[in-house]
């Protein structure tokens, strides 16, 4: 096979939709090219060969050919992890396409990115794990923050330095982190229990197989969706829209 008509992709499916009669056209994330869409002939004929590797949240490895236009095409591949329970429970189903549309609305096509990558396919595992899907969204969202070069300060006060056990705090979109109350007066934003704080320090510096063993209160898990919510809005404008979807599929 020729290097330049064939080649080969470790690959997250996203999500895909029809294209003509039978064909599909599948969203993927790959750890070679980043993301890109890519054509499936026949995927949606009830016998089609390729219905199984362009499911949802599936993780594959494709064989793909170079197509006359713009649009390559699968012609095999194999399945690596299936996430069978991210289609099979609403909730799950929810939150994992409200990771993939973050990925579609921030990554931009053919700059890939290995965390970024590696971080999809942690968080699905997360929800795999029958952990909490509101904490892997939290776990998620902060380590695509990360990648992005986005991530709130966390060790003190932006402002004065103030450290954390020296008052109250809230997470400022604006300035890219904490800052203490008396520096944050006309600020809209709750206050961040010291537990809040040092949960998303832990969430952003620990490997993600610890955060199953990571007990999160409903109090601390309010305060942290609140402010991460509000951090991503301010950052990445279209977290609202793709929040707007996860609400509407719960």
């Amino acid at each position: 096979m020729s290097e330049e008509k064939y080649y080969n992709l470790q690959a997250i499916v996203l999500r895909n939709r029809l294209y003509k009669e039978y064909d599909k056209l599948v969203n993927l994330y790959s750890l070679e090219r980043g993301r890109l869409t890519v054509l499936a002939k026949g995927a949606s004929r009830p016998n089609g060969g390729l219905r199984g590797l362009i499911q949802p949240f599936t993780q594959v490895n494709l064989n793909l050919a170079k197509g006359r236009g713009s649009l390559d095409i699968i012609f095999q591949g194999e399945v690596m992890r299936p996430f069978i329970s991210l289609r099979q429970d609403l909730e799950k189903i929810a939150y994992a396409s409200y990771m993939t549309e973050l990925i579609i609305s921030s990554m931009p096509e053919g700059k890939p990115s290995r965390s970024v990558f590696v971080l999809l396919l942690s968080a699905f595992s997360l929800l795999d794990m029958d952990i909490s899907p509101s904490h892997a969204s939290c776990f998620f969202e902060l380590h695509l923050l990360s990648a992005l070069g986005l991530a709130p300060y966390l060790e003190n006060c932006m402002n004065c330095g103030r450290g954390l056990k020296g008052g109250s705090f809230l997470l400022s979109p604006a300035r890219g982190g904490l800052l203490c109350i008396s520096c944050a007066k006309e600020l809209p934003n709750s206050p961040l229990s010291l537990g809040a704080i040092m949960t998303m320090r832990h969430i952003l510096r620990e490997p993600f197989s610890s955060l199953p063993q990571l007990k999160i209160s409903q109090e601390c898990l309010q305060e942290l969706e609140q402010a991460i919510g509000l951090y991503m809005e301010y950052h990445l404008q279209y977290a609202l829209r793709a929040k707007d979807m996860l609400k509407s599929l719960l």
